[in-house]
């Protein structure tokens, strides 16, 4: 896991970090529904934990084109133990769903 920070300037030894931003993480969607999203990750996650999770939800599940959507969720469970992959499987209620990207297509 990478974080990305700014420091006070100018920057000596007693410089104080102001802002911590994480940079974004891979992972699997493995069960997505209207109130939760279940997926694979390599982040440490902790319960509790806020995250957006941007991805495209295909035709089979839509029956329209596909769409780019952000989902903002809370972490409910965290499976410590990692796969042979080196992935843990993470459980999230989702608070808020939304589209990223609106495109008309007159077959959608």
């Amino acid at each position: 896991m990478g974080v990305a920070s700014v420091a006070a300037a100018p920057a000596h030894a007693n410089a104080k970090i102001l802002t911590t931003i994480p940079l974004p993480q891979q992972g699997e969607i493995v069960n997505l529904s209207e109130r939760g999203i279940a997926f694979k990750t390599r982040q440490n996650l902790s319960v509790g934990e806020a995250v957006e999770i941007f991805f495209t939800l295909p035709t089979a599940l839509t029956a329209r084109a596909p769409e780019d959507v952000r989902c903002s969720a809370r972490v409910v469970r965290v499976e410590k133990d990692r796969d042979i992959t080196g992935m843990m499987s993470i459980g999230a209620a989702i608070d808020r769903f939304e589209r990223t990207s609106v495109s008309r297509n007159w077959d959608n």
